[in-house]
């Protein structure tokens, strides 16, 4: 507009507004362009923020997705590795238990006589509490093995052992010695009841008879 109305003042010969509108115009385009400019400047700005912010959190996200992989790996991990602490404690205490075991009669043996042993008898006497041990002793078990084989004896054993189990209270602790002998360990009992248990498990025994082929 102001340079049509320069070219109108210049046509009808008033050079002077004609000029001032010249001026008028030239400044309105050079303030137009610097904004034009300004406006790319700051669009060129807020757009490489914008790629900025963005590539910022694409790298968030695939660090929390990242993140997340390793947390879930570890608690996957930590289970596995749960799992095989408990498998080896499991597997430990029963070779422990196995070595703590006859594995002919399912008795307990004579090592774990050797480590429950001291401390009953410390029991006992802090308590001032009677405790009586009894040896048993099968008669010519090695006769027995000589006429009818090994067998045998395995099976009277197996048998005698059952007899014991069955026979005995929970708190006495019955224990194959080695070989034919067995070893009873009775807590506070005295020493006429627990005679009288072993004659009662003798009568039981022999009252039995052992079926072998």
């Amino acid at each position: 507009l102001l340079r049509a109305a320069a070219d109108a003042n210049e046509a009808l010969g008033d050079d002077r507004a004609a000029l001032a509108h010249s001026k008028r115009a030239h400044h309105v385009y050079e303030q137009l362009v610097g904004r034009s400019a300004q406006a790319r400047y700051r669009a060129l700005q807020a757009s490489r923020e914008f790629t900025q912010v963005q590539r910022e959190r694409d790298h968030a996200q695939r660090s929390h997705e990242e993140a997340e992989t390793d947390r879930q790996r570890l608690a996957d991990l930590n289970r596995a590795l749960e799992a095989k602490v408990a498998e080896t404690e499991l597997l430990h205490a029963k070779l422990q238990e196995q070595a703590l075991r006859d594995p002919l009669t399912g008795l307990h043996n004579r090592r774990y006589l050797f480590e429950v042993g001291p401390g009953l008898l410390e029991l006992a006497r802090r308590q001032h509490a009677p405790l009586c041990v009894a040896l048993l002793d099968l008669d010519h078990f090695k006769t027995l093995n000589d006429t009818y084989g090994h067998a045998a004896g395995d099976a009277v054993l197996q048998f005698f052992a059952q007899l014991l189990s069955l026979g005995l209270r929970r708190s006495d602790v019955l224990c194959r010695h080695g070989g034919e002998e067995f070893v009873i360990v009775m807590p506070d009992i005295s020493a006429d009841v627990a005679a009288a248990t072993v004659q009662r498990l003798l009568a039981d025994y022999r009252a039995e008879r052992v079926e072998f082929r």
